[in-house]
């Protein structure tokens, strides 16, 4: 998840211990990796994204846009706006850039 979303592993971490409050998200350890977590989404979950879809349609059936190439457009802003804050964070961190 945090390499296609771009995100810090403690932004996903604190995302999916939200979700999980919520009952939209399961989480349990990595038989392989015991430092990493399998993430799956409940049957709670899938209700909420199928009514987060829903309501997308609704609010945009009246304009003229395409809504899943809408998503994959600002995902894709997303991830390019993620790189030049990791770029950012790692030039200002980065000894001697001071």
């Amino acid at each position: 998840m945090r390499r296609s979303s771009g995100c810090r592993p403690q932004t996903i971490g604190k995302t999916l211990m939200r979700l999980e409050a919520y009952g939209y998200v399961r989480r349990q350890r990595s038989r392989a990796d015991r430092r990493s977590q399998i993430a799956s989404i409940t049957d709670a979950g899938t209700s909420a994204r199928e009514e987060a879809r829903d309501l997308e349609r609704s609010v945009l059936a009246s304009a003229a846009v395409d809504t899943d190439a809408l998503r994959r457009e600002l995902q894709s802003i997303v991830l390019v706006l993620s790189a030049r804050a990791e770029e950012t964070r790692s030039t200002t961190l980065a000894p001697g850039s001071q």
